[in-house]
């Protein structure tokens, strides 16, 4: 009996890497006819969408996927009126492959094209919209499709090769371009399930054409080649050759992608043409026969796609970044993929890793620029210059040895060990190596798996991988190979038999990251821990479910454990040390195998929103805001439906159900917010007894009228210096009263009236703590602005949480007086208007009572930034330092370096970056952590986290030294 084969789209819930970019190469991108919104798409087997006029990212579309390629998104174009999002590539398996129609707006899957033989390598709308042509792998040909019902128009499956090319003229016509050598033009009305081209051609340019463009008036066609430096110029209705664009001097790459400027006045090109290190723009004036220039060098990596829009502007498509050019050539914004690039961190300046590879350095950018160090289990990133702390950590093994020496490996598709060739698949190329110490053999990195060989050649194991493994190391204990890999990850694998049990994603800003093991548990920086997501695929003709690693904090979140997987060898091991030291039976807070990880997911998931109406875009000219949704929840009734503003709570006028499933599982209904009269981002939460889910978001486009209120800020200053049981902070008192006066003489300013209240050591009682949060909670309206600032001793109780000591606090007894995670959670919640916490408690001897020893270890501040910054909180926290770090106090600040430089942004208008005397939330956050990084000479690093609902909002107003208002 035949078993049956395995569904090649599990719904058995994946962790995926989940942040604001991409996180591997960019194929293809696209705008729509009007030149407002950009897609692209990526081998990260995500489609993104950004708004060109600022590049801010908009959605992320998710198609489902599955092991290896199964999921890459090798095409993607938008409809011309910037509806619709197509998106192809290895979307299905053999002969079963998937084209994704989705509304732009709403991100909803509207369509799905099923039954492809192939993957769909491009995709291109006509310019009226009525017609979709794809053009697919294997030698499958062309399909056409109509856009009104997307019945097939036509099939045209005699091709050689895979073809990468296709454009429509502006009446109609097609273009394609193939590995087999051709070019194909089709009539405007071509169709049928055998449909022909009128012309077809071997440009004389090269053997592999691959993109092709229609000039604005259809007269003419430019081919770019993938095996040559040509461009040439064909015919629009014969495709006889006209000539070949100029490229000389053009001798290290291909013009692969081409275009044309929207008048038609200009040619463009661009691929693997590099200057000093940079990818290369070719333009030619009078439509490709005239001068030329090489002026426009956008990119590191291979230019795939370029998109002329109507005002002059040019957007790039690399397969490394976005890039936005104006009509003048500068430079209106970039959106960099999210991942360290490992490429030639090999030799001098190569992944460092300790001898138990419990800490490893490496660099974000190509061949080991802006090196940092992470530690285990200390679970730190910090800013570490080759040659500096770096003791004791030691560079791959590269040989040779007397005993064994690899060659021809670097590169190449035919590695040699003591010249016996290593076996590989066809065309997989070695990009990495390290020699295992003791003689035990190597590991290889190639573009498709990671190796290891014993000494005399032969295969020990072989293990899949994210993305090119384009850097390796192993420990000198021999017990581990670490990887970096191409989706900007680095992983531990057990030498013995490479068995991941430790990932780290190292986000490129430098600051957040995230590192979780395969059971799904996880440890994460301040503003790190949706960084990565749960994906829950739901076959392969509906969208998936994506849920941020937040949601399931509760179960999953545990440093404790990623603390000590290296030691414990194992991700159960390590559960089971971490459940006993915090006296707790093995395997009950968490589940012990993927399966189980896997099992809870699916089992707790909170509900899932769909916004009815409004349609996305639609003005608002009222304050009464009435949002039609529908609630899902396939594990327990929906009990609640969560309304925020910019983040914030608003007040709800009327909340009716329409309808409910009798297992209260589904339910319709609608929402009424009171909102004030300007822009903002209102959102629904959906709640189970799991939790809340992920958002669904309404932009409120005001249209009424203008709105001048000025708010209010409340400040609620509080500094502890003065302690009975613990040791005393020379400066902590004196931080909160000088960022309370600082705050006062904002009234005046952003602020129409500023109120202040200071609690300094004995007045910082927990009831006179509570008390001030109230009054907070009282006054504040939707629309003011509230501040409080904590400087002080924080301690973590045996359970992980976190207190705020008051000035009589028993450290080791905090929950008896001091001010508890909690308490914050639930205060800060509330609070109406626009909310911003300053904390600085994570001072050195916090744990140490008056005659006793120091614990082992500080408050957890990151966890609680992240539960503050939830969608369903929504509050804005800047941290003095990272979760496990010292906070520093210096005689010569006068100040802890928190407030030194919190005081200095304010006062002195050094994050004024702008120039428009305002400092908003991220001016704040960039200056704060330069400067303090300075002041402690990278001892400590801050952190901010602001949910994404809330908007980078003016937080004062530069008023200068002696300013009075």
């Amino acid at each position: 009996m035949t078993e049956p084969a395995a569904d090649p789209f599990p719904t058995t819930p994946q962790l995926r890497l989940s942040p604001e970019a991409h996180t591997a190469a960019i194929w293809r991108i696209d705008c729509d006819a009007a030149g407002r919104w950009l897609v692209s798409g990526s081998h990260d087997k995500t489609v993104k969408v950004w708004r060109i006029a600022d590049g801010a990212l908009v959605r992320t579309l998710r198609v489902p996927l599955g092991a290896g390629d199964l999921g890459k998104v090798y095409a993607v174009a938008i409809s011309p009126d910037g509806a619709r999002v197509a998106a192809g590539g290895f979307l299905g398996p053999s002969e079963q492959d998937f084209i994704y129609i989705f509304d732009r707006a709403t991100g909803e899957l509207l369509r799905t094209l099923a039954g492809l033989p192939n993957v769909v390598q491009h995709l291109a709308w006509s310019p009226d919209g009525a017609r979709l042509a794809a053009t697919l792998g294997g030698g499958t040909g062309l399909r056409v499709y109509d856009t009104m019902d997307w019945r097939e128009q036509a099939r045209d499956t005699d091709y050689g090769a895979a073809a990468y090319g296709a454009d429509f003229a502006g009446d109609g016509r097609l273009v394609t371009s193939s590995e087999d050598g051709k070019v194909r033009l089709y009539a405007a009305d071509v169709a049928g399930a055998r449909a022909r081209p009128l012309r077809t051609c071997e440009p004389p340019g090269g053997k592999d054409p691959f993109t092709v463009a229609f000039a604005p008036d259809g007269g003419r066609i430019a081919v770019g080649f993938y095996d040559s430096t040509r461009v040439d110029l064909l015919d629009g209705r014969t495709l006889k050759p006209i000539a070949a664009a100029d490229t000389a001097g053009v001798d290290n790459g291909s013009l692969s992608a081409v275009a044309w400027s929207a008048d038609g006045q200009r040619l463009l090109a661009g691929g693997r043409f590099d200057i000093g290190g940079h990818r290369a723009i070719r333009r030619w004036q009078q439509a490709g026969l005239g001068r030329h220039d090489d002026a426009l060098r956008p990119a590191r990596d291979t230019i795939m796609s370029l998109r002329p829009l109507p005002d002059g502007a040019l957007a790039v498509g690399a397969s490394n970044a976005i890039v936005l050019l104006d009509a003048d050539d500068t430079e209106r914004w970039r959106r960099p993929n999210a991942a360290a690039d490992f490429r030639d961190q090999l030799h001098k300046r190569g992944l460092r890793l300790a001898a138990d590879g419990a800490r490893i350095a490496f660099g974000y950018g190509q061949g080991g620029e802006r090196p940092v160090l992470f530690a285990l289990p200390a679970l730190s990133l910090t800013p570490a210059p080759f040659g500096d702390d770096l003791a004791g950590l030691s560079l791959p093994d590269e040989g040779p040895r007397p005993d064994l020496a690899v060659t021809d490996w670097e590169d190449e598709v035919q590695p040699r060990c003591n010249g016996r060739p290593l076996a590989l698949k066809r065309f997989e190329r070695a990009r990495a190596l390290a020699l295992l110490p003791g003689g035990a053999g190597l590991v290889l990195g190639t573009d498709w798996s990671l190796r290891a060989f014993d000494a005399a050649g032969e295969q020990r194991w072989e293990q899949p991988v994210p993305g090119i493994a384009w850097a390796v190391n192993a420990s000198a204990d021999g017990r581990w190979v670490v990887a970096g890999y191409g989706d900007g990850t680095l992983r531990w694998h057990r030498a013995g038999d490479g068995a991941e049990v430790l990932a780290l994603y190292p986000h490129p800003d430098g600051r957040r990251w995230v590192a979780w093991t395969p059971l799904g548990h996880y440890a994460a920086s301040a503003g790190g821990d949706d960084l990565i997501a749960w994906h829950l695929n739901r076959g392969p003709e509906q969208a998936p479910q994506v849920y941020g690693a937040s949601r399931f904090r509760e179960g999953f979140e545990r440093p404790d454990l990623i603390a000590r997987v290296l030691e414990a060898g194992d991700p159960a091991a390590a559960l089971a040390a971490a459940d006993a030291a915090r006296s707790a039976a093995p395997g009950s807070a968490a589940p012990a195998t993927p399966a189980a990880a896997a099992a809870s997911i699916a089992a707790s998931l909170p509900p899932t929103l769909t916004l009815l109406a409004p349609p996305p875009g639609t003005p608002v000219d009222s304050q009464r805001l009435a949002l039609f949704y529908r609630a899902e929840s396939g594990t327990g009734p929906v009990t609640d439906i969560l309304a925020r503003l910019d983040g914030r709570p608003v007040e709800v006028l009327h909340h009716a159900v329409g309808s409910r499933s009798d297992d209260g599982a589904v339910q319709v209904g609608q929402v009424t917010l009171c909102i004030a009269p300007q822009d903002g981002t209102a959102e629904l939460i959906g709640v189970n007894r799991h939790g809340a889910g992920e958002p669904v978001r309404f932009d409120v486009q005001w249209g009424g009228g203008a709105d001048f209120y000025k708010p209010r800020l409340f400040v609620l200053a509080v500094g502890v210096g003065a302690y009975a049981k613990a040791d005393p902070l020379a400066f902590a008192a004196g931080d909160a009263e000088a960022v309370a006066a600082e705050l006062a003489r904002q009234q005046g300013g952003l602020y129409r009236q500023v109120q202040v209240q200071r609690l300094i050591d004995a007045q910082a009682s927990r009831v006179a703590l509570l008390d001030g949060l109230d009054w907070l909670e009282r006054e504040v309206d939707a629309r003011d602005v509230a501040m409080v600032f904590l400087a002080g001793h924080g301690v973590r109780t045996p359970a992980g949480e976190y207190c705020f000591l008051t000035p009589d606090s028993e450290p080791l007894r905090p929950h008896r007086d001091a001010l508890s995670d909690a308490d914050l959670r639930r205060s800060l919640s509330a609070f109406r208007g626009k909310t911003v916490l300053f904390i600085d408690s994570c001072h050195a001897g916090a744990f140490r009572p008056v005659g006793a020893r120091m614990a082992e270890a500080l408050p957890d501040i990151d966890r609680l930034a992240n539960e503050l910054a939830d969608a369903e909180r929504g509050v804005v926290v800047f941290s003095a330092s990272t979760g496990r770090q010292t906070a520093h106090e210096d005689p010569a600040w006068g100040h802890g370096a928190f407030t030194a430089a919190l005081l200095e942004a304010v006062r002195d208008g050094h994050a004024d970056f702008t120039q428009n005397d305002h400092v908003t939330v991220s001016e704040l956050d960039v200056y704060i952590a330069e400067r303090v990084r300075t002041l402690t000479a990278g001892r400590q690093q801050p952190t901010m986290t602001k949910p994404d609902a809330v908007p980078n909002f003016p937080i004062f107003r530069v008023l200068g030294e002696g300013t009075t208002r």
